[in-house]
């Protein structure tokens, strides 16, 4: 086994693990935000209260393989 580390330079997020397969690498990340203004009545709020669906973004390849960000954002 291998450890490779791909510096991702995204800031207020955290990886939590990476996935390597055949054919792609996976990094999981969580959001270190902690608060965000309502879209309503613009008041910055930090609590949140679930996640969003998790979406796997694209990132650039490394070693020859495409490399995808997955996030679960926060729902303020």
């Amino acid at each position: 086994m291998v450890l490779v580390e791909l510096p991702l330079d995204i800031p207020d997020i955290a990886v939590k693990q990476t996935i390597s397969t055949c054919d792609q690498f996976t990094i999981e990340v969580e959001s270190t935000v902690t608060g965000t203004t309502c879209h309503k009545c613009g008041q910055f709020i930090t609590k949140p209260f679930n996640k969003g669906r998790e979406i796997d973004l694209q990132h650039s390849s490394a070693f020859g393989k495409p490399v995808y960000i997955r996030i679960a954002p926060p729902r303020y």
